[in-house]
């Protein structure tokens, strides 16, 4: 079996933070599930508990509290993810901006 997670004690800050990002309608659906779960631990729910309201793996809950765990509020962001390889160099945009592009 393994190790418990530690329990999590948010700050009032955190708390009205998690809570903006759950009430906005803009918000990304991901970070709104990310911000339940970390309100539900907060309220000493298990992750057994948490998987069950939120329809959500265990995998998924155990690593946004771990998370949130290290790096606070910035640990439920997204990572970056590399993207599309630029198609062209800095002196290649320039080139097409002036439209002096040479083939």
């Amino acid at each position: 079996m393994s190790k418990p997670l530690p329990t999590i004690r948010l700050t009032s800050y955190e708390k009205k933070a998690l809570n903006r990002i759950i009430n906005k309608r803009t918000s990304p659906q991901g970070m709104v599930k990310r911000s339940r779960i970390v309100l539900l631990a907060d309220e000493k729910k298990s992750t057994d508990e948490i998987m069950q309201l939120l329809s959500i793996s265990r995998t998924a809950v155990v690593k946004w509290r771990r998370n949130f765990i290290e790096k606070r509020l910035d640990g439920l962001k997204d990572a970056p993810r590399p993207g599309r390889t630029p198609i062209y160099d800095q002196r290649g945009k320039r080139s097409v901006k002036e439209g002096t592009l040479l083939i």
